[in-house]
């Protein structure tokens, strides 16, 4: 199912490494913001940590489709950290056990 935004504007931190976006330096930000469907972005510094795995930077008339909609962000980024916490909470709760949060 795909997501749609009512507030195009790019997210405030790397979807990789979770840097603000100040404080990451240039970004990329996907070319789907504008049609709301996607608000990820991507510093300077994943490109040059990640390589080939994130491709090439886009130049700023480009279009850059994120790895997020392409299905292959790294292990670092957002939706794989949430994908392991999620699955550890429906572990915990299948199990019997308690999911109390943080705190």
């Amino acid at each position: 199912k795909t997501r749609h935004y009512i507030n195009r504007t790019a997210s405030s931190h790397c979807h990789v490494c979770t840097r603000p976006a100040g404080r990451a330096g240039a970004s990329a930000v996907c070319g789907r913001l504008s049609t709301g469907e996607c608000r990820k972005m991507v510093c300077d510094r994943c490109f040059e940590v990640h390589g080939s795995s994130l491709g090439e930077p886009p130049r700023e008339e480009e279009k850059w489709m994120c790895t997020h909609c392409q299905g292959k962000c790294p292990p670092t980024a957002q939706c794989a950290s949430y994908a392991r916490s999620s699955e550890k909470r429906r572990l915990k709760r299948s199990s019997g056990e308690e999911d109390l949060g943080a705190g």
